[in-house]
């Protein structure tokens, strides 16, 4: 998975989503009001959403997870 950093301010966050969901082409359908991941409503798990689909998307290439360092690969479920 790729997800945000904790370090990341979510003024950074919200920069990098409107990228990824923007000309970065994610789909970032299910974290919009009223769809199935939009809920908690916040920077950081909508950016982890966006993120991680923005990664998977790309095949997991290498640089598809960084985001300008916002942005980390886990093993972990972050769900």
């Amino acid at each position: 998975w790729c997800i945000a950093q904790r370090r990341a301010s979510l003024a950074q966050l919200q920069v990098a989503l409107d990228w990824v969901c923007g000309p970065g082409q994610a789909d970032c359908t299910n974290i919009m009001a009223g769809q199935p991941c939009f809920l908690p409503d916040n920077s950081r798990g909508h950016a982890s959403y966006a993120f991680n689909n923005y990664y998977l998307k790309n095949n997991k290439a290498y640089g598809s997870c960084n985001f300008s360092f916002l942005a980390t690969v886990t093993t972990h479920d972050p769900s």
